[in-house]
């Protein structure tokens, strides 16, 4: 796996501009992001791993869509297209990312509807500290 040279200065000018800031700002922050990068580092040499040895590729990041269900009726929404909202059953969503973690996979992307409307997520997430998961939410 090959970051191409400007890829690889825009992260690092991102890790400059915007993490590191907010890791030095406090001894508790330098944890977490010590922790965390730890974690994620294993992780990501696990993904490598299982590559090498399957030779396939294996994905280091996933998107899930939660729900359908939304707070907000956007017009140009999919959401909107469904009657009644769906919902990934609880114990699907664990299994995926009991296994997806199995294969070093770290980055989750999740997205609905809104997710922050799915039932318990912030303590499925919680059990999964290894992981990061950026939610694509309207924030309301």
């Amino acid at each position: 796996m090959h970051i191409s040279s400007d890829r690889f200065k825009y992260n690092l000018r991102i890790f400059r501009k915007a993490f590191l800031p907010w890791a030095l700002s406090s001894p508790q922050h330098l944890w977490m992001a010590w922790n965390f990068y730890r974690k994620v580092r294993k992780k990501y040499k696990l993904n490598v791993r299982l590559q090498h040895k399957l030779d396939y590729p294996i994905p280091h990041s996933f998107v899930l869509s939660l729900t359908t269900d939304c707070n907000l009726a956007c017009d140009h929404c999919y959401a909107r297209a469904y009657n009644e909202p769906k919902v990934l059953p609880k114990k699907v969503l664990e299994g995926i990312l009991e296994q997806a973690g199995a294969l070093g996979c770290f980055f989750f992307v999740l997205t609905g509807g809104e997710p922050m409307l799915y039932p318990g997520l912030l303590d499925t997430l919680s059990n999964h500290r290894d992981c990061l998961f950026i939610l694509i939410t309207n924030g309301f």
